[in-house]
């Protein structure tokens, strides 16, 4: 499992363990909920890692997904190497952190947000994922994140056409062209949630070392 499985996804994101007994069902009912809502939607993904990856190894996760009617192909259930795991949380997805408060390396990740990360790993959301309305504002923003995805791909195909069309002939003024379109497209899309259309950019790289349910 490493960054290949989400390159050019959409996917929603979330730190849980089998064991837990307070935040984690309510946020696996919810994670649950999205499968179901998406699960015709090949560009969308959901990734829930567990912070108790000394317990969680990948046999308590097969469990865990066929007594929550986890679909595989959409819904990866990670574990691995927990200093992975806890440097992706904390440094990448900043998940324990809140207004005014930062998580050291150090402490124990028990955390109810949900992150929704593009097709371009920038962070454009993250929620309270116990709870439904929030869950309501996710399915939102997918469907707009997904449908900026789509229009961005079909604008880009109309580029590529108008661009042979017009530097036919022309040898090395293509690629600087095309490149030049593509960053002109892409940073016109907007998204809800900033003026800018991200958050913030989380540079994903999912460990190798990780590893999800059968």
């Amino acid at each position: 499992m490493d960054e290949n499985v989400v390159s050019g996804k959409i996917y929603v994101a979330n730190f849980f363990f089998t064991k837990c007994r307070n935040i984690c069902p309510k946020m696996t009912n919810n994670m649950h909920l999205l499968q179901e809502s998406f699960k015709d939607d090949t560009s969308i993904l959901l990734l829930s890692h567990s912070v108790t990856p000394e317990t969680d190894d990948v046999n308590v996760l097969n469990k865990y997904a066929i007594e929550n009617k986890v679909d595989a192909a959409k819904w990866h259930l990670l574990t691995g190497d927990k200093k992975a795991i806890y440097g992706l949380a904390k440094q990448q997805y900043f998940a324990g952190d809140t207004i005014g408060y930062y998580q050291t390396g150090n402490e124990f990740l028990h955390t109810e947000n949900f992150i929704l990360v593009d097709q371009r790993q920038r962070i454009r959301g993250v929620y309270n994922g116990t709870l439904l309305v929030e869950i309501e504002r996710i399915k939102e923003d997918l469907d707009d994140v997904s449908a900026s995805l789509n229009q961005q791909e079909n604008l880009y195909a109309e580029m590529l056409i108008k661009i042979d069309t017009a530097t036919k002939g022309r040898g090395g003024k293509y690629n600087k062209i095309r490149q030049g379109q593509e960053n002109i497209v892409v940073d016109n899309l907007q998204f809800r949630g900033s003026k800018s259309g991200a958050i913030g950019s989380i540079g994903m790289k999912l460990s190798s070392s990780l590893q999800r349910q059968t």
